[in-house]
């Protein structure tokens, strides 16, 4: 009778250990799962918050290039001209107009650029709202399931070490009754 009841119980150790390993793998599985679409999200929004910066940096540039052809056409002078032939009075002129030129484009530039840093945070804040709105739940969720995934670590180690203890508790109960049934014992 003890050998049918060990054997019963070690069945029943064997069945609570499996569905705990069984647990374990669902929600390692989850787990798993949940930091794969964090990590997607967060490329994502840095992927944005790049590309929304070298668009405003090359279309910056351009503007800069833009307004130093038209400086230039306006003063109506060209940046690549040869001065080697100018007459001195005809040099004086053309730097003149040229120190001209490079002050606007230097004003301009220092108000491109303070546009474009002004821009770059915004993106910046705007990729930390995008952070904490679609990052923060995934990531509450991912702690959720991290705790559950050590409760069913926990229970399968228990049900493991009860299995094994059951399993030997039932070898020994089949050495208790082999010996009554040879008839040596």
């Amino acid at each position: 009778m003890g050998y049918l009841l060990a054997t019963a119980i070690r069945t029943d150790a064997l069945y609570r250990k499996q569905r705990c390993e069984y647990d374990l793998t669902t929600i390692t599985r989850k787990v798993e799962i949940g930091q794969k679409q964090i990590s997607f999200v967060e490329k994502g929004i840095n992927r944005d918050v790049i590309m929304a910066k070298n668009q405003a940096t090359a279309q910056a540039q351009s503007d800069l290039a833009a307004f130093q052809n038209q400086i230039f056409a306006q003063l109506g002078i060209d940046p690549n001209a040869d001065t080697s032939s100018m007459s001195e009075e005809e040099k004086n002129a053309y730097q003149e107009k040229m120190a001209q030129a490079q002050q606007a484009i230097q004003a301009e530039n220092n108000r491109i650029m303070q546009m474009l840093a002004n821009y770059n945070l915004q993106v910046d804040q705007w990729g930390d709202y995008m952070r904490e709105m679609q990052l923060d739940p995934l990531k509450q969720e991912d702690n959720l399931l991290q705790h559950e995934k050590d409760e069913a670590e926990e229970n399968y180690n228990i049900a493991k070490k009860e299995y094994e203890e059951y399993k030997k508790y039932a070898e020994s109960e089949v050495e208790n009754i082999v010996p009554k049934l040879s008839g040596n014992g």
